[in-house]
């Protein structure tokens, strides 16, 4: 009977042992699943966050970039650039410069409208330019030595012309003599090389125009005032006379005056 018991008892001290490694495994088990599940779940929220922040930064520069703004009417920059309404001293100055561009234009024409048929010259109310329009009379082809013809008229022109602005003195900031040709030239191989030698024979020719005119007895008195403001400018075939879309290869040639006013 002793026996008995004693291996009875012996087997359940056995299944006890047993049953206590079991839930401790179980329970290492759960254990192990709960650290596993919060792991995953952490790591879950983190990528969650990291990719709100990717789209924040994404979608933050097209939320934040601003409407582009309405287009300004353009600032006028016309002669008339003073807006309505214009101060009194703005339509004072512009009032003044046109009464005096009429003036000298009207001066002029009294001067010399008896003698431009003769001198082949005209006169632009526009740039105040007084443009002698036959080079034939003035200079040999390709030459810039003035013609005694010519030589005649500019002694007849520049005293006069110089005596009567120096009444708007005050108002004239330069008076430049600018020469120009046609497009032509004797035996030139290539449209540039006509147009740079034309070139050197207007300023020459400017020059040359510039130099008897200063040398005139008359027009003394005026020199120190002449070199303040004269100026030369060859032109070349820069600024053709057209008739038709066609070049006026007689008219293109001529010799300007031109007046700037301040």
């Amino acid at each position: 009977m002793n026996q008995v018991e004693q291996l009875f008892g012996q087997r359940s001290r056995s299944q006890d042992h047993w049953l206590f490694i079991l839930s401790l495994l179980i329970l290492v088990l759960l254990t192990t699943f709960l650290l596993l599940s919060i792991v995953y779940q952490v790591k879950f929220q983190a990528r969650e966050t990291e990719n709100s922040i990717k789209q924040a930064i994404i979608e933050k520069p097209l939320q934040d970039k601003p409407e582009p703004s309405p287009k300004l009417p353009a600032v006028q920059t016309t002669p008339e650039s003073c807006l309505p309404p214009k101060p009194p001293q703005c339509r004072a100055t512009e009032d003044s410069l046109r009464n005096t561009y009429q003036a000298i234009y009207q001066t002029l024409l009294d001067e010399f409208q008896n003698d431009l048929p003769r001198w082949s010259a005209e006169i632009d109310p526009q740039s105040l330019t007084i443009s002698f329009r036959n080079p034939m009379i003035f200079f040999q082809t390709g030459s810039a030595t003035l013609n005694p013809h010519y030589q005649q008229i500019l002694a007849e022109f520049f005293p006069r012309y110089i005596n009567m602005l120096q009444k708007f003195a005050n108002f004239i900031e330069a008076i430049s003599i600018q020469g120009h040709t046609s497009s032509e030239w004797t035996h030139s191989i290539s449209i540039e090389e006509a147009y740079l030698n034309n070139m050197i024979l207007s300023q020459e020719r400017t020059r040359t125009v510039l130099e008897y005119c200063l040398q005139l007895p008359v027009v003394a008195q005026y020199k120190d005032w002449l070199r303040q403001i004269f100026t030369t400018s060859g032109l070349s075939s820069s600024r053709l006379i057209l008739e038709n879309d066609q070049e006026n290869t007689q008219a293109s040639r001529r010799v300007e005056f031109r007046i700037f006013l301040k």
